[in-house]
């Protein structure tokens, strides 16, 4: 996950959720998610939002900022790219981030 790794370490964090999930399917191509939920204090949450905002995505364009597609601002790293979507979903009501890693892969 590029909007996270530059975390050294999740101890110390609130993770508020944590999900992964693997499918492997004779009929659907094969598909992983992981999904990670942290709420941040007033000021982590604004060092943690430009944090993200300046982050230098390999492979891929500079992380976008997007309040259109989904039902949270979002910064996107990765979009429909090949097989995989990267973003990390902004809610400011709750200084809470949801970092998002969805990747598929097709039908052999």
């Amino acid at each position: 996950m590029i909007l996270f790794c530059s975390q050294k370490t999740i101890s110390g964090l609130d993770v508020v959720e944590y999900k992964y999930k693997h499918r492997v399917g004779p009929l659907d191509p094969d598909d992983q998610y992981i999904l990670l939920t942290v709420k941040y204090s007033e000021k982590e949450f604004e060092k943690e939002l430009k944090r993200i905002s300046l982050v230098k995505a390999p492979y891929t364009e500079p992380i976008k900022y997007n309040d259109k597609d989904f039902e949270f601002p979002a910064y996107v790293a990765h979009l429909n790219d090949g097989h995989n979507s990267e973003f990390a979903l902004v809610d400011d009501e709750k200084n809470e981030i949801h970092y998002v890693y969805v990747q598929w892969r097709r039908n052999r």
